[in-house]
């Protein structure tokens, strides 16, 4: 058993978890990392179901955690157009008309995850412990005092909720979320097309919920099908040749003939929001934070600008001689976080409710709203900027 001081403890070791390990230790705090399961390792030779599209704005802090040139050398897919239907109304984004020589690039989550734990075990000023859980928690003084299910015990300054949408930690800080369940179930498998993907998000609202395939960069796609739980159901069940006939109808043969490569999963689809980020010298990261309807793949880009305002406000904090959990600095942080938030699951809910709506009236607007954005390319420039996060 030990007993040790550190600045910052992060409970959650995924993809935001470790970038904000990472972030703040270049910074020069110090920084335990726990993780209660075994991480999923990256492997050449066969994709991970999971992947998100890595906004601009994503793309930039990698860099400058010095892991981003890791993950090019391994495997990424970039996408250069966006191009999303309902019935026989269109819209097509194009990374060239915000001067972007892309819109973003597909990444395995385990990719990205791999890469960041690499670098945080590089880094002797953060302690890395898995798998260990957390144990309990109180409030003493100037800091927090954690104990592990190891004998472990750790007194940090600051305490860090990154492990995901069902989080201990905002459980034991009895923070409350605002939630709301879609009954909809999200379909990932890696598929392939007859025709070339042409380096393009694909994208159709269908009445149940969007289907997308997303490029990869070996030809296959990695499709996310957003479908209502009895419904997603029924597809999971499906042997293969089925499921790929569903599908390829589904997407209306936009691509030709369907063939599944990999085994299907399935996700629930929720919106939540805790009601407080920041309480005393604990601040919710990520999915722990908020979650989003995936239909936008903004859901780990959210995660990652929380990682990079934390990370400003802290230094701006200390800088000034402040403690680094200085409740003027952490509400300052908590307020810029759930405005950008906040803005962004309106956004994806409100586009969600509405593409999914059975209304006639809803439908012909959302189309005559389709027509208008696809002949307004100020519009639509600031539609790709939000999206890349400029």
């Amino acid at each position: 058993m030990t007993d040790q001081q550190t600045d910052i403890f992060i409970l959650g070791a995924g993809m935001v978890g470790s970038a904000a390990a990472l972030s703040f230790a270049r910074e020069g705090f110090t920084v335990s990392l726990i993780e209660a399961n075994e991480l999923p390792q990256w492997s050449e030779s066969e994709y991970n179901l999971r992947v998100c599209a890595i906004s601009a704005a994503s793309e930039r802090l990698l860099k400058n955690l010095g892991v981003w040139q890791e993950i090019l050398a391994r495997r990424v897919s970039p996408y250069e157009h966006m191009h999303v239907w309902d019935g026989r109304v269109s819209l097509d984004f194009d990374a060239a008309d915000s001067g972007q020589a892309y819109l973003g690039h597909i990444v395995e989550n385990n990719l990205i995850n791999t890469c960041l734990i690499m670098q945080c075990q590089s880094q002797s000023n953060i302690r890395l412990l898995m798998p260990s859980r957390l144990s309990a928690m109180t409030w003493v003084d100037n800091c927090v005092q954690i104990k592990l299910d190891s004998g472990d015990e750790i007194r940090s300054s600051l305490v860090i909720a990154a492990d995901g949408g069902n989080s201990q930690l905002r459980c034991l800080s009895r923070i409350k979320s605002d939630h709301h369940d879609y009954q909809q179930t999200g379909i990932v498998a890696r598929v392939r097309t007859g025709l070339s993907h042409q380096n393009t998000a694909w994208q159709h609202f269908l009445v149940g919920g969007p289907l997308a395939l997303l490029p990869l960069s070996d030809g296959s796609c990695s499709i996310v099908w957003s479908a209502d739980s009895m419904r997603a159901k029924e597809l999971l069940l499906l042997d293969d040749a089925a499921f790929s006939e569903q599908l390829a109808n589904a997407f209306e043969h936009r691509l030709g003939s369907i063939e599944v490569l990999s085994p299907r999963a399935g996700f629930p689809l929720v919106l939540a929001n805790a009601r407080r980020y920041v309480k005393d010298r604990i601040i919710l990261l990520g999915d722990a934070a908020h979650r989003v309807h995936p239909l936008a793949g903004q859901g780990v880009n959210l995660g990652f600008g929380d990682v990079a305002e934390l990370s400003s406000t802290l230094l701006e904090s200390v800088g000034h001689g402040r403690d680094i959990a200085d409740p003027l600095y952490l509400r300052r942080y908590a307020r810029r976080r759930r405005a950008e938030v906040s803005l962004m699951l309106a956004g994806m809910d409100g586009i969600q409710r509405i593409f999914t709506s059975r209304r006639r009236l809803v439908q012909k607007s959302r189309r005559f709203a389709m027509k208008m954005i696809d002949h307004a390319p100020p519009i639509k420039r600031f539609l790709v900027d939000r999206a890349l996060g400029n």
